[in-house]
C-alpha cells in the first residue's frame, strides 16, 4: 500500500464534549456543595474534564452519575454517562468492552418507539462501531438513529447521524455518498453554531477533496482541499477543540503526502501527534504517528522514522486495532529497507500480509454472518406463515364437528339442555376467537420486525450503490434502469474509475431477496478490492481472480450437495485515451449498437463460481466510435412472464427494443423500457431482479 493511501485513512468522527467547561477544582466543589440534578451535571462535566487517558478520574465520576440519574429516573442524565464513557472506552480499549458497557443503558429507555434517548444510544454504537472497522454494523445503527432524529425532529440528533453516516462511507472509500451525508450534517450544525463539529465535518470535505484531486490529478482540487482544512481550522481553534484540530492537522499531512512533498507532510503529522498526545487519544495517536514514520522515512530521517513506529505499535496493541497494527507493520518494513536491513524489512512485509489477508477474511465473515441471520429471519417469517395457515385449517374443522355435536345433541335434549349446549358452544368459541388473536397479533409482530430488518439491509444496499446521478457524472450520457423484486436485490451494478480507464459492471447473482442480496453484497466487495486496491485492469483477469475469491469465501469443492452460489456478470473497461472497449462476461452478453445496427459480444458459457469445466475468461477488443452505444443487462427483464398468452419477453425482442430506443436521449430509453416492461408484465407478478445500464459514448 503507498504512503498517500495509509494517509488518508483515519478521518475520523470527533465525540461530541463541551469547549467551555469551568476548571476542575471548581467542579470538585461544585459536586460536593450541589444535589440531585445539579450533582449529577457537574459530575459529567468534571468527568469529561479529565483526558480521554486519565479513566482513573473520570469514570467513578460517571459511574457516581448513572446512580444518581437512576434514583432520579432521569433519563437524559443516563443517556450522557453511559454514551459518554462508552466513547472514551471506544477510544482508549476495544468495541467489546464499550458496547458491553453502553448496552446497560438499555435497562433505562424505551427502544420500541422514537425518542432522543434510544436515538442517542444507536448515534453511540454506530460510532463505535465504526471506529473498529465495523462499517456494516455503524452504517445500520446510523440509519437507524436517522429515522428516530426524523420522527422527534430533532435538529442535533440529524446532524449527528448525518455525520456518522459520512464517515463511515467516507472510511468504506464511497466519497460521493460520504460527501451528500457530511453537507447535510454540516447544514445542522452550522444552524447550532457548533463550530466543533463543524470544524470536523469541513476537514472531512476536505478529505473527500484530497481523494478527488488524487484521481484528477488537478491543481485546484487541490487548492479547494487546502481551502477546506483552513476553514475546518479556524473553526476548531475558535471552538478550542484539540481533538478536532489534531485531526485537520492530520488530513493536511495526508494531503501533502500524497503530492510527495513530505517536509510539510511531516510537520502537521507532528502537529497532529503533539495534541494527540496531550489529549490521550491513542488511536488517533497511533494513526498519525505510523503517517509520521513513513514521512521521516521518506526524507532519510530513518532513526526518527523508527522512533515514531515504535512508539506507535504498542499503543494500536494495547487497544485491540488490527487495522492500525497493519499500519505498523508496514512502516517497520519501510524503516528496515531504509537501514538496509533488508532481513527484518522483509519479515515485517511478510506479517502485513498476513494481517492483511487475515483482515479482510475477518470482514467478509462478518458480512456474511450478518446476511445470513437476515435470510434465516426471511425463512422464519416463511414458516410462521404456513404454521398459521395449517392452524386456521384445523380450527375450521373442529369448529365444523363441535356443530356437528351441537345439531345431534339438540335433537336429543330438551329446550333447556339445548340452551345450555348452545351458551357453551358460544363461549368456547369467544374464547378460541379471543387466543386466535392473541397469536395473530404475535405473528404479525414477528412479521414486522422480520420485515424491518430485511428494509435495514435494503437501506445498506442502496448507500453502496451508486446513483444515477453519479452513474452520469462518470460516463455523460447514460441511464439506469434499477427494478429489484423484493426489498433486497441478487443483481448489481458497480463502476470505477482509475485514471483515463472506466470500469461497469453489471451482474445476476444467484437467487433474489436476502440470499441474492448476500452474494450481491459479497460481489461489491470483492470488485473493490480487486479494482481500487489491487489495481487490477485487465477484465478477464479481474473475473478470473473474482471466481478464485468467491470459491473460497464460500469453500466450493464441487462435492454433492454443497453451495452452487455464484454470479453471471459482464465487467466492462472503456478506455477514454485509446477509444477502445475491453471487456469479459460470464454468462451474460454485452448488446453494443452502431448506427442503428447491433453488435452482439458474446460471453463465456461458465458463472463466477464453482463450475464443471472452470477455463481462463476470455478478453475481447473492441475499437469504439462517437456515438456508440453501450447496453449491459441481468436476465430478469427477458425472462419475465407477460404478453397475451403468458410467454417470456425473451432476449431477442429486448435486443430489437434497445436497437430502436438507441437514438433516443437516456432519458427518453430508460422511459420507454420501464413501459415496456410494465405493459408486458401485466397482472402478473415480477418474476426476478431487473438491472439495465446504458452508456453512449
Amino acid at each position: 500500500m503507498h504512503l498517500r493511501k495509509i494517509a488518508l485513512l483515519l478521518l475520523a468522527a470527533l465525540p461530541f464534549f463541551s469547549a467551555a467547561q469551568p476548571q476542575v477544582d471548581s467542579l470538585k466543589k461544585l459536586v460536593a456543595a450541589s444535589t440531585d440534578t445539579a450533582k449529577m451535571n457537574a459530575l459529567l462535566a468534571l468527568a469529561d474534564k479529565y483526558k480521554l487517558s486519565d479513566t482513573v478520574n473520570s469514570f467513578p465520576h460517571y459511574r457516581e452519575a448513572i446512580a444518581l440519574a437512576a434514583k432520579l429516573d432521569h433519563k437524559r442524565g443516563l443517556t450522557l454517562a453511559y454514551t459518554k464513557q462508552a466513547r472514551k472506552l471506544g477510544q482508549i480499549s476495544n468495541d467489546t468492552v464499550a458496547l458491553a458497557h453502553l448496552d446497560g443503558l438499555l435497562r433505562y429507555i424505551d427502544t420500541t418507539k422514537a425518542n432522543n434517548h434510544y436515538g442517542d444510544y444507536l448515534i453511540t454504537k454506530g460510532s463505535i462501531r465504526s471506529d473498529a472497522g465495523d462499517f456494516v454494523g455503524g452504517v445500520t445503527a446510523y440509519l437507524q438513529a436517522l429515522d428516530v432524529f426524523t420522527a422527534t425532529k430533532n435538529a442535533r440528533g440529524l446532524a449527528r447521524a448525518n455525520h456518522g453516516l459520512g464517515f463511515a462511507n467516507q472510511r468504506m472509500r464511497n466519497d460521493q455518498q460520504a460527501e451528500k451525508y457530511f453537507v447535510a450534517a454540516l447544514k445542522y450544525y452550522k444552524q447550532l453554531n457548533d463550530y466543533s463539529n463543524s470544524a470536523n465535518i469541513t476537514g472531512n470535505l476536505g478529505g473527500i477533496m484530497v481523494n478527488k484531486a488524487i484521481l484528477t490529478g488537478k491543481e485546484a482540487d487541490y487548492t479547494r482541499a487546502l481551502a477546506y482544512f483552513g476553514e475546518a481550522a479556524t473553526m476548531a481553534e475558535k471552538a478550542k477543540d484539540d481533538i478536532a484540530l489534531s485531526t485537520i492537522y492530520h488530513n493536511t499531512g495526508s494531503l501533502y503526502g500524497s503530492r510527495k512533498e513530505y517536509e510539510p507532510s511531516r510537520d502537521y503529522y507532528e502537529k497532529a501527534a503533539e495534541l494527540r498526545r496531550k489529549a490521550g487519544y491513542q488511536a488517533g495517536l497511533a494513526i498519525t504517528l505510523c503517517n509520521l514514520s513513513m514521512a521521516y522515512a521518506h526524507l532519510g530521517q530513518i532513526d526518527k522514522a523508527e522512533a515514531a513506529v515504535n512508539e506507535a505499535y504498542p499503543i494500536a496493541v494495547t487497544i485491540h486495532a488490527p487495522h492500525i497494527v497493519l499500519q505498523c507493520y508496514q512502516a517497520f518494513s519501510v524503516v528496515y529497507e531504509g537501514k538496509k536491513n533488508f532481513e527484518e524489512a522483509l519479515k515485517y512485509h511478510q506479517k502485513y500480509s498476513l494481517l492483511s489477508d487475515s483482515l479482510l477474511r475477518a470482514d467478509k465473515n462478518n458480512m456474511l454472518t450478518e446476511l445470513e441471520e437476515r435470510y434465516k429471519n426471511e425463512k422464519q417469517a416463511q414458516q410462521i406463515k404456513l404454521l398459521n395457515e395449517a392452524q386456521l385449517a384445523k380450527d375450521e374443522v373442529i369448529a365444523k364437528q363441535k356443530l356437528v355435536n351441537y345439531v345431534i345433541a339438540a335433537g336429543l335434549a330438551i329446550i333447556l339442555l339445548l340452551s345450555v349446549f348452545i351458551y357453551k358452544g358460544y363461549a368456547a368459541k369467544k374464547k378460541a376467537n379471543l387466543l386466535l388473536q392473541d397469536q395473530n397479533a404475535i405473528i404479525q409482530e414477528k412479521n414486522k420486525s422480520i420485515t424491518d430488518s430485511i428494509s435495514y439491509a435494503g437501506k445498506i444496499q442502496s448507500a453502496v450503490l451508486i446513483s444515477e446521478t453519479e452513474l452520469r457524472a462518470q460516463f455523460g450520457e447514460s441511464f439506469l434502469l434499477f427494478l429489484p423484486r423484493d426489498i433486497v436485490s441478487g443483481d448489481f451494478y458497480w463502476t470505477a474509475k482509475k485514471d483515463h480507464l472506466h470500469f461497469l459492471a453489471v451482474a445476476d447473482c444467484t437467487g433474489h431477496g436476502v440470499p441474492g442480496g448476500f452474494m450481491s453484497m459479497l460481489g461489491m466487495a470483492l470488485l473493490n478490492e480487486l479494482v481500487n486496491e489491487r489495481e487490477l485492469k485487465s477484465p478477464a483477469g479481474i473475473l478470473d481472480t473474482l471466481r478464485e475469491m468467491i470459491i473460497a469465501s464460500l469453500r466450493q469443492t464441487g462435492q454433492a450437495g454443497e453451495t452452487r452460489d455464484g454470479m453471471d456478470i459482464i465487467l466492462c473497461v472503456i478506455d477514454t485515451r485509446e477509444m477502445q472497449l475491453r471487456y469479459a462476461a460470464a454468462n451474460n452478453e454485452l448488446c453494443l449498437v452502431r448506427d442503428h445496427a447491433l453488435i452482439e459480444c458474446k460471453a463465456d458459457r461458465m458463472p463466477v463460481g464453482y463450475h464443471h469445466v472452470m477455463t481462463p475468461f476470455t478478453e475481447h477488443s473492441i475499437q469504439l466510435q462517437k456515438g456508440d452505444q453501450l447496453f449491459a443487462f441481468s436476465d430478469g427483464y427477458a425472462d419475465q412472464f407477460g404478453g397475451r398468452e403468458g410467454k417470456k419477453f425473451k432476449r431477442r425482442q429486448l435486443l430489437e427494443l434497445l436497437v430502436s430506443l438507441s437514438e433516443k436521449t437516456p432519458d427518453e430509453q430508460k422511459r420507454a423500457l420501464e413501459q415496456a416492461f410494465t405493459n408486458w408484465k401485466g397482472a402478473l407478478e415480477q418474476i426476478d431482479d431487473v438491472c439495465v445500464v446504458g452508456v453512449r459514448i
